[in-house]
Parts: structure tokens; sequence; C-alpha cells
């Protein structure tokens, strides 16, 4: 006795299993990730078997007459193969049961069967036979409806189920049952492919579909490519008897509003290489058997109502995969590992609830070019270290909030590779690494809201293709590159930055474009000024002196509220400020003719809110007026 099924070997079936001449029984079934082959012609030296199961190995070729006829053989099963040509004429007079489900076999079935006393079941469905059925065969001991409907009729069935009369192009598809949809290698129908009169595929994309999935699908064995993507009316469930497509190897149903759970039957396409479901309205948790899938090589859930943990069964059987996206879901628990493809280019699960931390085991997939594992705040990670030794184009790990912490580690300086950097929006600290000069292809940089501390390195010195970067809302000191301050900043010559104050702040917005801030510092005396600007007027306060102290400190200058510059909105705003007993008195100045001395207070949000004081406050090197504007 020989057991070894439901395993994930490699390779093929040796031919040395048919040198055991006294086996009796062998079970190799639903071996998915051994390679395309034959039954070894050993086989034929098994004169002592009695069952032998080859169900799901991946055998292709014909059936060969020495195995179906071993002498003492009782139970034969070559289901779910990609067996092709016809049926053999003679068949072992012992055999009581014989299943060839799921095939590519061609031809008639043979009435011979009839005349086989000890048959006693067999199973010939979802082969590619004649439709001329034997009735005494199929009436007796077997099951051979393998496309009882011809190819026009399940097609007739598909039209109808998703309201053909209504699509885009239906050419071919609005005749009644009886027009042959191919001929020869010709499709005679809208958006069908044929291979010797047999459709393989059919690319229905952004038709206008309507209605919803026909299960008559299931009865066209040779399909190879099924496309539905694009079409938003197109709703229900996903057919579970789509299952029985052996030969699919691209399956996209994607941009419609099919709803529902993902079928488990759906781990028995072994020969899918492009899986994408995305951007519909799918539930539930992903089967753990889709790890049967080992051809995979784009797998594509993005955009789902998904949830539940995703399983580590099925990332390890993805071994040949490129694509992988499961981003804007439901899922929870750890991030899933290991990856074991080394052909991984493109890596997403952002936008979930993941949680724990970041595998470091990620940072050996240096195969990689983009990973983004942004928009999941329930973790509790760093940045691993291990994230140095990525070949990565695009890294993005934003919108954390404060499930990303620590400091961004120093071997970020090795991803010399990387064009676009995003790790705003988190909880990061400490300083920058020392020599983000390495970065010399970054392109887009956001480090912004987070609790980054320490000076910046301007960007244009190390990387000169660098079109957007963005370091507002942390703490770093001066000086502030320009390039990555174009908001808070706008003026010409060098900047200066003013200190960042221990303000405290309220405000409030309404439609009415009315704005009312206090601000307050941690001294005595008060002044209290109060304007109401028309939209074609602007607020500057003009400052004597170019320093706010941090903490404890105060600011020794006089201010004022002035209404002549050159940016303009529409609010009212009032402003009550607390200084230091020493303040002189208030006075008002006109803004300075020359344009380095006018520089902007930054603004957070959208243009339509001021937020004062916002965390950077910037002044050119002269400023004596400042613009509180966009």
């Amino acid at each position: 006795m020989l057991y070894l099924g439901r395993n994930n070997f490699t390779g093929t079936i040796p031919s040395e299993y048919g040198n055991l001449a006294f086996l009796e029984y062998m079970d190799l079934t639903i071996l998915p990730k051994l390679e395309k082959g034959t039954v070894p012609s050993s086989f034929s030296n098994l004169n002592h078997i009695i069952e032998l199961h080859l169900a799901g190995c991946n055998l292709q070729g014909s059936i060969r007459t020495s195995l179906i006829t071993l002498p003492q053989l009782l139970i034969l099963d070559l289901s779910h193969n990609n067996l092709i040509g016809t049926f053999p004429n003679v068949i072992s007079t012992t055999l009581t049961y014989l299943s060839i489900f799921n095939n590519n076999l061609v031809g008639r079935i043979p009435t011979l069967l009839t005349s086989y006393e000890n048959l006693e079941d067999c199973d010939l469905r979802r082969n590619r036979f004649d439709n001329n059925l034997p009735p005494t065969v199929c009436s007796s001991m077997c099951d051979c409806d393998a496309q009882t409907q011809s190819q026009e009729t399940v097609l007739y069935d598909v039209y109808r189920a998703a309201q053909g009369h209504m699509w885009v192009n239906n050419t071919g598809w609005d005749n009644p049952p009886g027009r042959e949809p191919c001929v020869g290698n010709n499709a005679q129908y809208y958006g069908l492919k044929c291979q010797g009169g047999i459709v393989t595929q059919i690319d229905l994309a952004y038709n206008k579909l309507n209605g919803t999935i026909s299960p008559s699908l299931a009865l066209l064995g040779g399909l190879t490519h099924l496309s539905f993507s694009g079409n938003r009316n197109l709703a229900g469930t996903l057919p579970i008897i789509l299952s029985n497509l052996s030969n699919l190897k691209i399956l996209i149903i994607s941009f419609t509003s099919i709803s529902g759970s993902i079928p488990t039957e759906y781990s028995s396409l072994i020969s899918l290489e492009h899986l994408d479901f995305s951007h519909n309205y799918l539930t539930g948790s992903l089967p753990s058997s889709f790890g049967a899938l080992y051809q995979i090589q784009s797998f594509s859930l993005q955009n789902n109502l998904l949830s539940g943990t995703f399983p580590s069964s099925v990332i390890i059987g993805f071994i040949r995969s490129i694509t992988f996206r499961i981003d804007s879901n439901r899922f929870t628990g750890p991030m899933p590992e290991p990856f074991l493809s080394s052909y991984l280019q493109t890596i997403n699960m952002g936008n979930n609830n993941f949680t724990g931390t970041i595998p470091s085991h990620y940072g050996s997939l240096i195969s990689v070019s983009s990973l983004e594992l942004g928009s999941n705040p329930s973790l509790s990670a760093t940045i691993p270290s291990s994230f140095g030794n990525l070949r990565v184009a695009y890294l993005g790990i934003s919108n954390c909030r404060q499930g990303l912490s620590g400091s961004i580690p120093e071997t970020i300086n090795n991803l010399t590779t990387l064009t676009n950097l995003f790790l705003n929006s988190n909880h990061l600290s400490g300083s920058l690494p020392n020599d983000l000069a390495g970065l010399i292809n970054m392109q887009y940089l956001d480090l912004s809201d987070n609790k980054l501390t320490g000076t910046i390195p301007n960007p244009t010195l190390y990387s000169p293709s660098i079109s957007l970067c963005s370091y507002a809302d942390n703490y770093f000191v001066p000086p502030y590159p320009a390039s990555c301050f174009p908001s808070a900043c706008t003026c010409t010559g060098q900047l200066t930055p003013l200190s960042v104050a221990s303000l405290s702040s309220s405000y409030s917005y309404s439609s009415s474009s009315s704005l009312s801030t206090s601000t307050s510092l941690s001294e005595s005396s008060t002044s209290t000024s109060s304007i109401s600007s028309p939209s074609t007027s602007t607020m500057a306060s003009s400052l004597s002196s170019t320093s706010l102290m941090a903490s404890t400190a105060t600011l020794s200058t006089s201010s004022s509220l002035s209404s002549s510059s050159s940016s303009s909105f529409s609010s009212s705003f009032t402003t009550t400020t607390t200084t230091s007993s020493s303040s002189s008195s208030s006075s008002s100045a006109s803004p300075p003719s020359d344009d380095r001395a006018v520089c902007a207070v930054c603004l957070d949000g959208p243009k339509d809110h001021v937020f004062f004081p916002c965390r950077h406050l910037c002044a050119c090197e002269g400023c004596t007026v400042v613009i509180m504007a966009d």
C-alpha cells in the first residue's frame, strides 16, 4: 500500500513506482504542485494493483491502454486532470469503478462499456465528448452528461441571464440557439475565441452586462479565459459550479456588483494563473484551501468587504505569484507570511485591520518592487531594519497613526532604487537617518505628520529629480529646505524659521467663512485686537523681531493686524494675545516693498481652513511682515 495523497510534493510522478510489482493500493490523489506530466509507462507493470487513485495530479496526454487494462484493477480514478484524446476501446474486465471526470477527452463514448459486466459505476462527465451520447451507456451505469447542452445553448443561457439585449455589443449572441459559435478557430460571437470548434475564451468586459452570471458556463469545459470585468450592473453571487472549469487559467470578475462569499470549491481550479475579484462586494473569509492554487501569478481581491484572518496556507501555496493585492478589505489578525515566491513584484495589503508587527521576513523579498502596508491603524509595529535589504521603487507605510512608532532605521539609506517613500501620518520619532544622500532616485517623499526631530537635509542636494516632498507637522529644527515647505514659506531669499512657541489655540470654522481663534502665551499682560475683513482683504501681523521662544519664552514685539497685502480670503478673525509685561505698545506697519521680507504662516488642512499657530512657523531673512494666507 502506498498512500501519498493530499500533499505538496513537486516534480513528476517517479517512474520507479512502476517497479513495485506486488503493490495492490496506490493513492496519489490531489498533488496540485506536481509539474505537468503523463502517467509513467512503467505503471503497466503493476500487475497486482487493485486500486489506483491519480485524481488531481496535473496529468496530461492520453489514457494508456496498458494502464486501463491492468489484470487485477478494480478501481481507477483519473479525474481532475488534463487528459486528452479519445477514450480507449477496451478496459480491464475486472474494473468495477472508473472515473475520468473533468478532463478533456473527445470523440464518442464507446458503447462497449455496456459489455463489461463487473463495471458498476463510472463517471465520464465534464469532458468534450460528442453530444450524441449512447443511451445504453448513459442511462445505465455511467454518468456522462459531459455536454448534454450544445455550446450555442449554453451561450444563449449566458445571454439571457446577463440581459444581453442591453449589451453594448451582442453580435452573434442575439440569435436563438442554433447558430454555431465557432467555425473551426473562427468565433462567430462577440467576445469569443475558439480553437478546433471549442469555445476557449469569453471576454465581455465593459459591455454593460446586467443580471447575473449563468451557471451554465460550467458546461463549457474548454474555457481557459473568462472575463466579466467592468460591468457594474452585473450582480448576484459567484456560481459554485464554475469550479468545474478545470482548464481555466484566467478568471476576471472585477468592478461588478457581485456579492456573497468566495466559494471554497474554487480551490479546485488548479490551472488558474490570474484571479481577479477586485472592486466588488464580496464578504466573508478567504478559504484556506486556496493554497492549492499553486499556479497563481496574479491574485487581486482589493476593494471588497472580505474579513477574518488571512490564511498563511494561501501565502505558502502561492509559489509562482507575481502580484498579490488584498488592500481595502477588512482583514484582521497578523500580516500573512511567509511569501515563498521568488517572482513577487507587487504586494499591497494596505487599508485593512491587521494587527501585531510587520514581519521582518518581508525584508528578504528582494524581487519586490512595490510594497504597500499603510492604513493599518491597529498595528503595533516599527519599521524592520531588514527593509534595508529590499530593492523596491515604492514603499508605503503611511496612515497607521499610533500603530507605527519608533525611528526610521538607518538601513533605509540602502534603498538606492527607491523613487517613492510614504511614511506620513504615523507616530515615528527620532532624527532622520544620517545618510539620506544615498537615495539619489527619490521623486516623492512624504514624512509629514509624525514626531520626527533634528535637521532636514535639502532633498534637491541628494535627489535632483525630486518633485514632491513633505516634512510638515514634525518637530524639526532649522534650516528648513524651502522645496519641502512650499505652502509654509513662500518668499525669495534665505529662509529663517521662527521657533515653535508654547501656544495653545482653539478655533472654529463655519460655511460662512467665519473663523475665530484665541491664542495665549504663558505670561501675563493682555492686548486684544479684532478685525473683520472683506473678501478682498488680507490679514497681516507686523513683527519687529523674528523670535518666538519655546516653552516659557515671551513674544517681545509689538503686533498689529493690517489689511493691505496681496493674498486675500474672506473671514472674521478675533485674536486675544497675552504677552510678557515687557512688551511694547501696539503699532501698525505696512508690508515692505522687498519680497524677501514677506513670508507666510503655513496652513494645515484644506485651503478654506486656517489654523493658527501651525506647528511650523517660517520667515524669510529680514522678514518684518507675516501674512496669514494661503
